[in-house]
């Protein structure tokens, strides 16, 4: 990345180990190590200007861990909307100024006042920052940025107790040190670290979908799982698969300790994202996909549907997920009807 990214609340909680309501903390962001120190003040840089001033520098706040949407931000969840990045620019290339109120920028970091964390409930909480320093001149359909310089960290609401992540470090674990979104029209330098994912993927409906849903579909060679659509059609992963069988949840859920298991408690868009999310998929729009493939998908996601399901992750109703009929010792028990092993754990014989 062009610079090492600090943020920081400030000030710390007042107890010491987690934010509680009437405190409203602000966020601070600062660069170095870049070739050319940052003035955090200045208004936003054109694309194609080099001189160290960013052309991003956005801002996201979002949380809790297993149902993360924004929160604490100008319309954001707990102000009415659901907007993901806020811009810590104090005015845009132009000069005007920026809307959002919250700004704080100064000389010294980039700055931005939370509202009261009343508004959320107890959980971890994660702040991410993204800024970009410039774009190949002359090239505005297809951006080259500097890599973008990025950073997150969790703070608490509520409870010193940090919540556990829905799949635990899995992702970190298989990719190492392999970086997401390195290039292309929206570069992140972002590490396989669900809590930086969350910023974009969230259970807020915008454009990037929920995660819960793509790596189900990324993984298990869906063809229409994927609700993240280009061009009007799912992201066709049909040859990409999981890197061991996947009648082992554990292998990528690695952190027992979550509230409710995820593995027990799933619902249709994390389903939808290993069967298929759509009801009538066209074979012409798949001419690489064996239609058999895409028959069964199709006959998955007309299934759920038909059920009461929603692979809308905005208005899912938890009274009628996948376990109304696939929870423990139901009809059709998802340890049978997809044949896990070591799941749930082995139970230890008494002595």
């Amino acid at each position: 990345p062009e610079y090492d990214v600090t943020i920081t609340l400030e000030p710390d909680p007042a107890n010491g180990t987690h934010y509680v309501a009437g405190e409203t903390p602000q966020v601070v962001v600062t660069l170095t190590g870049g070739a050319n120190a940052v003035v955090y003040n200045a208004n936003q840089d054109t694309e194609g200007d080099t001189d160290g001033n960013l052309s991003t520098a956005n801002l996201y706040v979002y949380g809790p861990r297993s149902d993360a949407v924004p929160v604490l931000t100008t319309n954001s969840t707990t102000d009415g909307g659901a907007q993901q990045g806020h811009s810590l620019f104090l005015a845009d290339t132009g000069g005007v100024p920026t809307a959002d109120g919250r700004v704080a920028t100064d000389a010294t970091a980039y700055r931005y006042n939370l509202q009261d964390v009343a508004l959320v409930e107890a959980g971890t909480y994660m702040v991410r920052f993204e800024g970009l320093d410039y774009d190949t001149p002359g090239a505005p359909s297809v951006p080259e940025y500097v890599t973008a310089s990025s950073g997150v960290i969790t703070f608490q609401v509520g409870t010193a107790d940090e919540q556990h992540k829905v799949a635990g470090d899995a992702c970190t674990n298989c990719h190492g040190a392999t970086i997401m979104h390195l290039e292309g029209a929206h570069p992140h330098h972002q590490p396989f670290n669900t809590d930086g994912c969350l910023g974009c993927h969230d259970k807020s409906g915008n454009y990037a979908d929920y995660i819960g849903n793509r790596v189900h579909a990324v993984h298990s060679a869906s063809a229409t799982g994927d609700l993240h659509l280009t061009g009007g059609l799912p992201r066709n992963w049909s040859h990409v698969t999981f890197p061991q069988e996947p009648n082992n949840c554990t292998i990528c859920h690695t952190d027992t300790e979550t509230d409710t298991p995820v593995w027990r408690n799933p619902h249709e868009v994390a389903c939808g994202g290993c069967h298929g999310t759509v009801v009538d998929p066209d074979p012409l729009d798949f001419p690489d996909v064996d239609p058999a493939q895409l028959e069964k998908e199709a006959a998955a996601a007309l299934h759920m549907e038909l059920m009461g399901g929603t692979f809308d992750v905005t208005t899912l109703d938890v009274t009628r997920q996948c376990i109304v009929c696939h929870g423990e010792d139901r009809i059709a028990d998802l340890y049978d009807t997809h044949h896990l092993v070591l799941f749930p754990p082995p139970v230890e014989p008494e002595p």
